[in-house]
């Protein structure tokens, strides 16, 4: 009976180990500050998370042929946790890694209709060609301090662009900026109106890693 039991406990953690899930977080500046705090991240959450980050990336950060190009606008702000190139073929590294999940946080640096419309197809043929879960991050809302050239109905649309688009698909909208403005406090975690603080970042991959255990 020892032994059976011992070997239901041991077939039980292989098809956990067998089932892990493994989280790729892609973005630009807003995705490079949160993985500041990767180690914290480690400690907190089950899943291992890669990161593919640089500030100031827009969407095409995956272009078509699904490969993300490094430090080509500001290679001193980018973290590469996935592979040791600056090009990284997506497909190639999610199957070597055994990535089951992506986080996409992209868009605030270009938020014109026709790229919300590409990333919507590029992240439709990514999720059909790696069979893994995608879930895209909408833009978060600017709090205006004057520095940059933002407005928030741009912001707006182009997310309701997205969450249409993605509808059809097989790719999971989740909402952080209706996360942020379900209050006002958001507006005090934010020194220049685009970036925010810890606990923000917090919030959001909170949201992201429920959303996950939801679809799983």
């Amino acid at each position: 009976i020892i032994n059976e039991k011992n070997q239901v406990e041991t077939e039980a953690v292989k098809s956990e180990k067998l089932f892990e899930r493994k989280l790729l977080i892609i973005g630009d500046s807003n995705a490079y500050i949160m993985s500041r705090n990767e180690e914290h991240y480690k400690n907190k959450y089950k899943y291992k998370i890669y990161w593919l980050a640089e500030s100031g990336v827009g969407t095409e950060f995956i272009n078509d042929e699904l490969m993300v190009k490094f430090g080509e606008l500001k290679s001193q702000y980018v973290k590469n946790t996935l592979g040791k190139t600056k090009n990284i073929f997506l497909l190639d590294e999610i199957k070597e890694k055994g990535i089951t999940d992506i986080a996409v946080l992209l868009g605030v640096n270009s938020l014109k209709d026709a790229s919300a419309k590409s990333l919507c197809d590029t992240l439709t043929k990514l999720n059909e060609l790696s069979k893994t879960d995608i879930y895209y991050v909408s833009v978060l809302p600017y709090v205006n301090k004057e520095r940059y050239k933002i407005q928030n109905k741009d912001i707006i649309k182009f997310n309701n662009i997205m969450k249409e688009k993605l509808s059809l698909s097989k790719v999971n909208y989740v909402d952080a900026y209706g996360l942020l403005t379900e209050t006002e406090e958001y507006k005090k975690e934010t020194t220049d109106g685009l970036h925010y603080s810890t606990m923000i970042y917090d919030r959001i991959l909170d949201k992201i890693m429920n959303t996950l255990v939801q679809n799983n």
